[in-house]
């Protein structure tokens, strides 16, 4: 029987040591509170950076609409004054300058093949 007392009173010590007293409490609650409201305060100061943002990502729509009004109005006296809508550039030039690049290619690396063999035999053509 002994035993079971002993064992009451060492629980008891134990959740006595365990126990908050009111002061302990209440300084605990202000740094919670300490805590809180640095978060709230670095949480407003996020959210006006974030509308800073906002409204400048705004500005900057409102004058890259403005350039492209402007652009376009530049655009349309253009055409009304060459009659020119866009750039057509015709097949055969792109044709007659693929040939062009093919021949001035096939020169210059016929030229260079040439180059490496007379190097390689002292001169002379061996083909």
């Amino acid at each position: 029987m002994s035993t079971a007392i002993e064992l009451n009173s060492e629980i008891g010590a134990r959740f006595a040591a365990r126990r908050m007293t009111a002061a302990d409490r209440a300084e605990a609650l202000q740094a919670l509170i300490k805590e809180l409201t640095a978060e709230r305060d670095r949480l407003r100061e996020a959210a006006a950076s974030d509308a800073k943002r906002a409204q400048l990502a705004e500005s900057k729509v409102v004058d890259l609409e403005a350039r492209m009004g402007t652009l376009n109005i530049e655009y349309q006296t253009l055409v009304a004054k060459t009659g020119v809508d866009r750039v057509r550039l015709d097949w055969y030039w792109t044709a007659i300058a693929l040939l062009l690049g093919l021949a001035a290619g096939g020169f210059l690396g016929f030229r260079w093949l040439d180059y490496l063999s007379r190097k390689r035999h002292g001169g002379y053509r061996v083909y």
